[in-house]
């Protein structure tokens, strides 16, 4: 049989709940870092910075900034639609509806990474940043917004 000491496994725990300190002060730090930074943008925009606060409303916001109104609402739906799909295949015993309905399902989650993608290069077309910029935004996110929060470029409307 195993045997652990108190010692050690007391040692653990205080080990742990030092990781754990540090690493949550690392994550507010984060935080209150892409607050500001959401925040700048925002403003920049020529909308109130409080906005990024309120949860689908952000969203929405980000949508009429750099795209359409529209844009937002296929996004906005189209969850529903795959979890609609997602209950419809559970009930559905064939297995080339069910084919087909996984197909369809992934062709959605696609369409939503794509809509995402593009929305990010609309974001750095909009900011007066190139290409390359636009792929830093979809890979190193944060960075790349502080980056457009602290920098001098403008907002310039949608083109």
């Amino acid at each position: 049989m195993l045997s652990y000491k108190f010692d050690s496994i007391d040692q653990l725990i205080l080990n742990f709940n030092r990781i754990f300190r540090d690493h949550w002060l690392i994550g507010l730090a984060f935080t209150a870092v892409m607050i500001i930074a959401n925040w700048r943008i925002l403003e920049k925009a020529g909308e109130r910075g409080w906005k990024q606060f309120i949860p689908i409303y952000n969203h929405y916001i980000e949508y009429k900034l750099y795209w359409t109104t529209t844009a937002f609402w296929f996004a906005f739906f189209s969850p529903f639609i795959l979890l609609s799909i997602l209950f419809i295949a559970a009930f559905i015993n064939g297995s080339l509806t069910s084919l087909i309905l996984v197909i369809l399902v992934v062709v959605i989650i696609i369409y939503l990474a794509l809509f995402s993608i593009i929305l990010e290069f609309k974001k750095a077309k909009c900011f007066a940043q190139e290409f390359w910029f636009g792929i830093g935004l979809i890979l190193l996110n944060p960075i790349f917004k502080c980056i457009l929060a602290f920098d001098d470029k403008c907002y310039y409307k949608r083109y």
